[in-house]
């Protein structure tokens, strides 16, 4: 279901990424910034004895603060446009990382990621309407092959090229 859900997504952000900038850059802060809260909640806070309304209070509060996060990044444009684009940097980079086996050295991988979200957002500043094209281009494709990798089971996920960099 999350695959299917996936694929319809990319096919959507990929072909209309620009006309709907605006819905993307909302669900883009929304559920990174919900995925974000969710892992430090259940790090530090909550714990496998919590109580059900408690664990529905915290994630209730996360999704109001994502939310807010989601509307302050449509109503500041450039800084959503950036964070979008810095966003569709980081896909770029996710491929170049799976298709290129060039980091011998585990130091150099964050700093690869870092340069191209940076890159990414200044790019969305100095040429706005072509970094949205592209990036929004980028995430949707990046949906459409996790969606499809779901199904084939050949495509590598992020964790196992995390750990096969970190192993090398």
């Amino acid at each position: 279901m999350f695959a299917t859900l996936l694929v319809v997504f990319g096919f959507f952000i990929g072909l209309a990424g620009r006309k709907f900038y605006t819905l993307f850059v909302f669900l883009l802060g929304f559920v990174n910034i919900q995925i974000l809260l969710m892992w430090m909640y259940y790090a530090f806070v909550l714990q496998s004895s919590t109580p059900v309304w408690l664990m529905s209070a915290v994630v209730l509060c996360g999704a109001l603060v994502s939310y807010v996060v989601g509307m302050l990044l449509v109503s500041f444009i450039y800084i959503g446009a950036a964070v979008l684009t810095g966003f569709g940097a980081l896909v770029f980079c996710i491929y170049l990382v799976m298709a290129l086996p060039i980091f011998n050295h585990t130091i150099i991988y964050p700093f690869f990621i870092a340069s191209f979200i940076i890159s990414g957002c200044i790019m969305a500043l100095l040429a706005f309407n072509k970094s949205l094209i592209a990036s929004t281009a980028l995430i949707g494709s990046f949906c459409i092959a996790r969606g499809i990798s779901v199904f084939s089971g050949y495509f590598p996920d992020e964790l196992s090229t995390y750990k096969a960099v970190i192993s090398k």
